[in-house]
């Protein structure tokens, strides 16, 4: 097996540095949004969607790279990933946004809990390649 430079792991690092950091800033700055200021979520489902979140983020990646290694497209295994996935990404990250006047706490854990759902699977979509 050949060995990786170390210069090659660290641009590799760095490029991944879109997908890292925008999930940790997101999260932080949604988490603030929804807590403190404005949707007044409770801290046990919020737990529950950063939970069911993080379990996601472990499995996801995994399956979505099976599928890319297995298609075949006049646009390549991996591209045709990324055009389909981003329009879905720019619509599910916007939902995690858009605030909503439930009746009870529980339609406010599920549609965050949805959205949260939906924009990670979306967002694998667009980082497999």
């Amino acid at each position: 097996m050949k060995k990786v430079p170390l210069k090659n792991k660290i641009l590799f690092g760095i490029g991944d540095m879109y997908a890292g950091g925008s999930f940790s800033a997101s999260w932080f700055i949604i988490f603030t949004i929804h807590i403190r200021y404005c949707w007044f979520i409770s801290s046990f489902s919020w737990n529950s969607i950063s939970f069911w979140k993080n379990m996601g983020r472990g499995i996801r990646p995994t399956y979505g790279g099976v599928l890319s290694d297995h298609t075949k497209s006049r646009f390549g295994r991996r591209r045709i990933y990324f055009l389909l996935g981003i329009l879905p990404v720019f619509v599910t990250f916007s939902m995690l946004w858009i605030k909503i006047y439930p009746s009870n706490q529980l339609a406010l854990f599920l549609y965050y809990q949805i959205s949260y759902i939906l924009f990670n699977i979306s967002f694998t979509m667009v980082q497999v390649q």
